[in-house]
């Protein structure tokens, strides 16, 4: 399923559930949620169509199938067994990851939004890119009792606290060089901001491929 199709569907579900928001953002644009209103009113005709088979892991290391649905930071699961309409819900510190189709969505911890908004304690982040010691992914906050949310792009090096990378080009040179700044030609892009946030993954993938060929290249 569409990544863009999945943040609809837990829009729809705060509509479902009394919030109202005039738009919300994909890849940061901001869209009217009004087309939303029309499956809003479809889905509580019916049974619940946006549950997806996935795959989910526990805090403590036990995997479970099942029918999952995201809501804000909490997982929504039934069984696979359609007969079976019992609902578990866990917030986002129970859970370590879960998997729908090809989109993986890892738990991070101690998310800090810019802003007013404060400190995430955990949240769903849809993985981006991972290896090589470093978590990249997008986050999808909704703000409570505004008219809007927003999606940030997280980067988590193996072993530190996540950042939220910034969207503006001089501040995010500054952070990234701080990370990949020992490669010589990204932090030479980089200085020229010839690299930015559009960028970020291909950067990731790039500084972890040196790293290798610098391990693996036999010692003069």
């Amino acid at each position: 399923m569409h990544t863009n199709y999945r943040w609809s569907v837990a829009i729809l579900v705060l509509l479902l559930s009394g919030l109202n928001m005039a738009a919300v953002p994909c890849q940061g644009q901001f869209i009217p949620i009004t087309p939303l209103l029309g499956a809003a009113n479809m889905a509580r005709r019916g049974t619940n169509p946006y549950f997806e088979r996935g795959n989910y892991q526990l805090a403590d290391g036990t995997w479970q199938r099942a029918r999952l649905l995201l809501e804000q930071d909490r997982l929504i699961v039934m069984s696979v067994d359609k007969k079976d309409d019992s609902r578990q819900e866990f917030p986002a510190e129970q859970v370590r990851l879960y998997t729908v189709d090809t989109d993986t969505f890892r738990v991070v911890q101690a998310i800090v939004l810019p802003k007013d908004v404060g400190t995430v304690p955990a949240g769903f982040v849809r993985q981006l890119y991972r290896g090589g010691g470093f978590f990249l992914g997008d986050y999808m906050y909704f703000r409570s009792n505004t008219m809007v949310a927003h999606q940030y792009t997280v980067l988590q090096p193996a072993g530190m606290q996540p950042v939220v990378l910034p969207t503006r080009l001089q501040e995010f040179r500054k952070v990234m060089l701080t990370y990949v700044g020992d490669h010589p030609l990204l932090a030479k892009q980089l200085a020229k901001g010839t690299l930015g946030p559009a960028d970020t993954k291909a950067i990731l993938e790039s500084y972890v491929r040196w790293q290798q060929n610098k391990v693996a290249a036999p010692s003069q």
